[in-house]
């Protein structure tokens, strides 16, 4: 198959919350044989192959592609990257499961719904977003709040062509969720992805995530 690369850049808004929107779809829930077909022959092989244009994203990408490349049958793999995805995000690997939330790891306890989660989603009903009801996690799920950052991120560059005094407002509150909610807890989970995920895909697609942060966090300090 033939398809038009181009090349995709961080300094441009679309381009990082169409990734935030992908990574929280991939850490929601297992990636199905359809999805991981795709991605092995189809449109997400381009997503891929045009997150591998961005300099920085480049050797993650290649680790994340090798670990979809793998041939021993897309149903079978399928069903391994979601047996990884339960070993690690929904407590099947006990002591060694890796909890996607960051009261876990913010809160004195390590418990679920801590601060966290009630800041999370205090900032989520400010821009009359929530949780839908059949998802049934916290809001302080690293899913619900990679959309979060999405949204923060979409409307503070659509806000900037009409009011740029609301659209600094909302790059501040964009800034201060990524600093004090994501960047203060996702190092660890990414680190610990590294070191308990079975496969290797969870990880280098962990490692993708904390790197886009960091680069979003330059940007916006740049900015």
């Amino acid at each position: 198959m033939t398809e038009n690369i181009f090349s995709m850049d961080l300094a441009h808004s679309d381009t990082r919350v169409s990734i935030y929107r992908w990574l929280s779809t991939l850490f929601a829930r297992e990636i199905d044989p359809e999805t991981l077909d795709e991605y092995q022959q189809g449109a997400g092989e381009l997503f891929l192959k045009e997150l591998s244009t961005i300099p920085a994203l480049t050797s993650v990408v290649k680790a994340l592609e090798e670990q979809i490349g793998q041939k021993n049958g897309t149903a079978d793999h399928a069903l391994e990257l979601a047996g990884n995805f339960g070993f690690l995000f929904l407590g099947g690997g006990g002591q060694q499961s890796v909890p996607p939330y960051e009261s876990v790891y913010t809160s004195k306890k390590g418990t679920l719904f801590q601060k966290a989660e009630q800041q999370t989603r205090r900032i989520l009903e400010e821009h009359g977003l929530g949780v839908l009801k059949d998802v049934r996690e916290p809001a302080d799920h690293i899913a619900i709040q990679l959309e979060l950052m999405a949204h923060l991120d979409e409307i503070s560059t659509k806000a900037a062509s009409t009011d740029t005094e609301h659209a600094d407002e909302l790059r501040k509150q964009q800034k201060t969720f990524l600093e004090d909610h994501l960047l203060n807890w996702v190092p660890v989970f990414c680190a610990n992805c590294v070191e308990r995920d079975p496969g290797g895909f969870y990880a280098a697609l962990a490692q993708l995530m904390l790197t886009i942060l960091k680069e979003t966090q330059y940007l916006i300090q740049k900015h």
